[in-house]
């Protein structure tokens, strides 16, 4: 119960604390219309693109750039390991 009391008091205290902060910080100036408009339709034009459709055909042309370049990496990772296999076999035969 200790707890609780001293917890409900350190509220109080902040928020009397918050209340005169707000007091000294006094009312905030109007924001002019013009700005406010200007804003406005800034975040509309934004919002707007956004929301707008990808163009399929580009979106096909990105994603089959990226499958054929990996898979050209898979290619070639594919046989490095056994043409590195059978070149060191080769060494081998050679040396020995």
């Amino acid at each position: 119960m200790a707890n609780e009391s001293d917890n409900t008091e350190h509220r109080a205290g902040e928020d009397e604390s918050f209340a005169s902060l707000m007091k000294l910080a006094g009312e905030r100036a109007e924001i002019p219309l013009s700005v406010e408009s200007r804003v406005y339709h800034r975040v509309q034009e934004e919002w707007k693109k956004s929301a707008v459709e990808p163009n399929a055909d580009k979106v096909y042309d990105e994603v089959h750039k990226t499958w054929r370049r990996d898979s050209l990496h898979g290619k070639i990772l594919r046989w490095l390991l056994p043409a590195g296999d059978a070149a060191a076999a080769i060494i081998a035969t050679l040396v020995i």
